[in-house]
């Protein structure tokens, strides 16, 4: 059976503890590149699950405001939001970038159009569009413009 001793001299420390030590050097060097590789891929998958994740509950959306040279900062157009602050709503800007239903520019015939201006109250993120001030004046005006019976307004019986 051959030596592992070096054949120099009979007390020169053997040959084989270096290349072993050099084999198990190269071992974990590799081990760790695997370990690093497979931290990195889980770090990747774990960001795109949430990256789904957030898209699927739509928590990071983009931005709902732009910069319009007419207007200056208005809402983007068809952007989503969530209002989470005060109250809840979500849903779409239309296409003009109003929270309100979508409308043409253009008047249908026979119809009257009043533009709501005002503050929060009027803007009113903090409750579904349906319920905000707006939607209801506008449900009261028709369900009244339609009613039987209409009179001239600003009248009254006097006795």
């Amino acid at each position: 059976m051959p030596s592992r001793v070096g054949k120099a001299w009979p007390l020169s420390p053997p040959a084989w503890p270096v290349a072993a030590a050099g084999d198990r050097s190269a071992g974990r060097t590799r081990k760790a590149a695997l370990n690093l590789a497979l931290a990195v891929g889980m770090l990747v998958v774990a960001c795109l699950g949430l990256e789904v994740a957030l898209a699927m509950a739509r928590i990071n959306g983009r931005s709902r405001v732009v910069f319009d040279p007419e207007k200056g900062v208005a809402f983007a157009p068809g952007a989503y939001y969530v209002e989470r602050k005060e109250g809840f709503s979500e849903g779409h800007f239309n296409s003009h970038g109003f929270r309100d239903y979508e409308r043409t520019w253009e008047k249908p015939p026979n119809t009257y159009r009043i533009l709501v201006l005002g503050d929060s109250y009027v803007e009113a993120f903090q409750v579904p569009l349906e319920r905000a001030f707006p939607a209801l004046l506008e449900v009261r005006l028709n369900a009244a413009l339609r009613g039987p019976g209409h009179g001239p307004v600003g009248l009254r019986n006097r006795r």
